[in-house]
């Protein structure tokens, strides 16, 4: 199949050619009329005669210039709508090798270590319908990786349950500026519950909503709570005991809630939490996942060797392309900071960590 520079090129050319039959038409046309004109005033006999036979044999050129132009002009045609179905089809391979080519980037992201993160959040998915989760990272270069994790640990809870679909809440914890009775309220609405029902009516409400689907509840900006403790005693646990009263073990549908700190304020703050699972835990007392911090070097290594079908052949194709992966990941000093080991593994697959489509995947 002709690319789509050799048919520009071919259009080209037959329009060059067809405008100088356009113009040699033109002039034999205006030849025409001049002759007519003359043989219409002309006297002679003779000289009519010739007159009429220049007519004639310049009429029999146009004819045939016609003949050449309608042709040219259904070459041009098909060429010009031959060009546009090979641009609509390099186009579309366009859009679906950069569809793959960031499918694959996905997918290698979600693959990165967070492994305690995911072994911590499965120990407690097993054994309560609600828990709350505090996921934090250091005060910079870490609220992509943060996005990250949550996507993944959202894929962890979402496995084998595919017939409950996924119902995401997002309320904007902006504290300062609102009280929890504000948070209860938005809570309701989401829901369909009156407004002025109390917080108990909106949890029951909630909690038939889980009958069928999971809810997660996410709040971002966890430096804005003054009070960490008091949200928790105010918000969390009277939803935790209402869903304890109206829900079965049975049910296959989990509360959760997410708490993000962008900032690293958490590592500093004192409330109720707990690190690690144990058997007493209540699902009202938040679980504190690890930090998210530096990749090291090893955990960079072994998740490189993991790539050797994804990684793109001119990482692949390297002597020893582990090494030459880790060591680009690592470049311009980054030191396994969360964030810029996403950026310059995006830069892998020729992506940018800030660009709309990255950005709109990490969303939640």
């Amino acid at each position: 199949m002709p690319t789509v520079q050799l048919l520009l090129n071919k259009v080209e050319r037959l329009k060059e050619k067809y405008d100088s039959l356009h113009e040699e038409w033109k002039q034999r046309n205006h030849k025409v009329k001049r002759l007519r004109t003359s043989l219409a005033i002309e006297t002679s006999t003779s000289v009519k005669i010739q007159l009429e036979q220049q007519i004639q044999e310049e009429d029999v050129q146009l004819k045939g210039l016609d003949w050449k132009l309608q042709e040219l002009e259904e070459e041009i045609e098909q060429a010009e709508n031959f060009l546009t179905r090979n641009k609509q089809q390099d186009a579309a391979k366009s859009v679906s090798d950069e569809l793959f080519k960031r499918e694959t980037l996905y997918k290698v992201l979600l693959g990165l270590d967070y492994i305690d993160h995911v072994r911590l959040f499965r120990s407690f998915l097993k054994t309560k319908q609600a828990a709350a989760f505090v996921i934090h990272g250091s005060s910079e270069d870490t609220e992509c990786s943060l996005q990250l994790l949550l996507k993944r640990l959202i894929g962890v809870m979402m496995q084998g349950k595919t017939s409950f679909p996924l119902l995401k809440t997002k309320l904007s914890c902006r504290v300062r500026r609102r009280d929890v009775s504000a948070l209860w309220r938005e809570l309701g609405r989401e829901f369909g519950a009156n407004y002025d029902d109390s917080p108990d009516e909106i949890a029951i409400k909630v909690c038939e909503r889980l009958q069928t689907e999971h809810v997660i509840l996410l709040f971002d900006d966890l430096d804005r709570l003054n009070d960490i403790n008091q949200f928790i005693q105010d918000f969390w646990l009277p939803l935790v005991k209402v869903a304890k009263k109206h829900l079965y073990q049975t049910n296959s549908c989990q509360l959760l809630m997410f708490l993000v700190d962008y900032n690293g304020c958490v590592i500093n703050s004192t409330f109720e939490c707990i690190d690690e699972y144990t058997s007493t835990w209540e699902p009202h007392i938040p679980i504190r996942l690890p930090m998210v911090s530096q990749f090291p070097v090893d955990i960079l290594t072994e998740w490189v060797r993991s790539l050797v079908e994804d990684l793109p052949d001119e990482f692949i194709t390297q002597e020893n392309y582990v090494e030459y992966t880790v060591k680009f990941i690592l470049q311009d000093g980054n030191h396994g900071v969360p964030d810029l080991v996403m950026k310059r593994i995006c830069g892998i697959w020729g992506c940018d960590l800030h660009d709309e489509g990255t950005s709109r995947w990490l969303e939640l």
